[in-house]
């Protein structure tokens, strides 16, 4: 597994540091949740931007279809 460092600032570092804590988490495990949230939650607004692009192309077609009736 690769690593990369990552250097946050230090008003950011002190909250993970006080939540981790608070909740009995390590800091690598509060990392971990936290990005599998935020890839959670970046899914779900990639699947609703293309039913979004998928509504519209019907959308679209169903106009034609209707201009061309009138």
């Amino acid at each position: 597994m690769e690593t990369e460092k990552i250097i946050l600032p230090e008003n950011i570092d002190k909250q993970v540091k006080r939540v981790s804590y608070n909740i009995g988490l390590s800091r690598q495990d509060f990392f971990i949740n936290a990005v599998v949230y935020y890839l959670k939650t970046l899914e779900s607004q990639l699947k609703l931007r293309q039913e979004l692009k998928m509504w519209e192309k019907v959308s679209d077609v169903d106009l034609i279809n209707f201009e061309r009736k009138i």
